[in-house]
């Protein structure tokens, strides 16, 4: 069951596998601010999540909010992210992401409107690993991307 709370901050986990030449992304958000921004989108206020089962239509919906409020280039060029399912966590909901094929990884730069048309003061607490080295941004509606070179 979700629960009210008072902070709207998601975490953007981004680990990029030079074995497997796969950039990992994973993003912890709250389920029932998720569910609010997927009902206005869709202009369906009775919208919910259920929380027992992940059903093709939240992944769809999920997908389609994805396209449109989170990006990622590599290499100073815009690549297709793949959406690989997502898992439930208490009040939170974790989505799995990935983007194939990343031979060599020189800059990364990501935008991260997830939640902020219905929160304006959303904040995503950004973790990239890369290369042994470990990065870490914020973002805001003000400032809502972000780069790492390596």
């Amino acid at each position: 069951m979700t629960s009210f709370h008072a902070y709207y901050v998601g975490i953007t986990q981004i680990n990029f596998n030079e074995k497997d030449k796969v950039v990992e992304v994973s993003l912890k958000l709250f389920i029932d601010d998720t569910e609010k921004a997927l009902a206005q989108i869709a202009g369906n206020e009775g919208f919910k999540i259920d929380e027992k089962a992940i059903s093709e239509t939240l992944n769809e919906k999920l997908k389609n909010y994805l396209k449109h409020n989170f990006t990622i280039s590599i290499n100073e060029k815009d690549k297709e992210i793949e959406y690989l399912g997502c898992q439930f966590e208490d009040d939170a909901m974790w989505i799995h992401l990935q983007i194939s094929k990343v031979k060599n990884l020189k800059t990364i730069r990501l935008q991260n409107t997830l939640l902020m048309e219905v929160y304006p003061s959303q904040t995503h607490i950004v973790n990239m690993q890369a290369y042994g080295r470990n990065d870490g941004e914020i973002l805001k509606l003000q400032a809502d991307y972000c780069e790492f070179e390596y």
